[in-house]
Formats: structure tokens, sequence, C-alpha cells
């Protein structure tokens, strides 16, 4: 009983002196955004020059995953995925939140009879706004990331019509560059 009484009376005295110590002042509030920046510190989501370093991806697979039969005349996506299978940390310090603007889709149509070395490449690169957010991606050693890219181009086609492409997706980032084999969609 004694033993609880003294921890109670210790208790009670820390804290009162912690609150002792947080006294209030009579100065006026002051707005974040007049403060100047320390030294070193960046916006979030800003990209500096120091950033925009090559990002080893020697140890990075870029592929496309899943199914590649879409649907003429509705939006279609196609699947990729990043697997870091080495044994460091990948980081792309500036990886958009919208997974889409990381990506620029490269296609040509495949008509039949006609080898697709003859027809030009066209591509669809996303439209990016002033304002994205980002943050970085890691990718930890051996584990992957996927993403859900979108094929405008299957959405002009009229319902029911069967055509074949070509498609390549690519990073659209500064610091990495990477491109999946070409797969027919």
């Amino acid at each position: 009983m004694k033993k609880r009484q003294k921890i109670r009376s210790g208790l009670a005295a820390l804290i009162l002196l912690a609150a002792a110590g947080c006294a209030s002042s009579a100065d006026t509030p002051v707005d974040k955004k007049d403060l100047p920046a320390p030294p070193g510190l960046k916006k979030r989501g800003e990209v500096t020059e120091e950033m925009v370093r090559k990002v080893d991806t020697s140890k990075v697979q870029f592929n496309q995953i899943g199914n590649t039969r879409l649907t003429a005349g509705t939006a279609g996506v196609v699947g990729v995925e990043m697997f870091n299978f080495g044994d460091r940390d990948v980081e792309v310090p500036e990886w958009y939140m919208l997974d889409n603007h990381n990506f620029t889709v490269h296609y040509r149509r495949v008509p039949d009879g006609v080898s697709g070395e003859k027809i030009p490449w066209r591509k669809v690169e996303p439209k990016i706004p002033a304002k994205s957010r980002r943050v970085p991606l890691i990718l930890k050693p051996r584990t992957r990331a996927r993403f859900l890219v979108e094929t405008p181009f299957v959405g002009e086609l009229d319902p029911g019509q069967k055509e074949a492409f070509e498609v390549c997706v690519a990073t659209n980032l500064r610091t990495v560059h990477m491109k999946t084999p070409v797969f027919l969609v």
C-alpha cells in the first residue's frame, strides 16, 4: 500500500515538473511559410540536381507481366514489373506518385503479312501537371514492384476490331532509363 502511494506521489511530482517546464509565451504566432528553409533542405517532392544522378539498375529486371489480350474500344492497361535481384536497395528519388506519369508507351501496328520493321514506332508520353507529387521508390533486395500502364491506342479502335501491336514500355525519368522487351498486344 505504502509502495503504491510513493509511486503515485512520484508520478505526480514528475507531472508537475513537466508542466512547469512547458510555459507558454505571449508572442505572436509565426507562420511556417515565413521561416527560411534550413540550408540543404528542399521542398517536399522537389527534385534537386544532386538527386539527378544515374541510378544503378544493373541488378533490376523490367518486364511486362500479365494478360496482353485487350478489348478494342475500351481503355486498356498492361502490367509491368520491376524486380531487384541484387543485394542492395535501389532508390529512385524522382518517382511520381501517379504510376502512369513514370512510363512512356512505344507501340506500332503489325498488320497481317507486313514485317514490323517497316512500320514506324509511335509513342504515348504522359501529360504531367506542373505540381505533380513525387515520392522516392525504394526497391529492397529480392523484391518486386508492379504497375499498371495505360494503353490509350487500344481505346481508339472500333469495338470488335482485331489488331496486333508491338509494344515496349520505357521509364520516363531522368535518373532511370529502362525499357521492357517488345511484346505483342
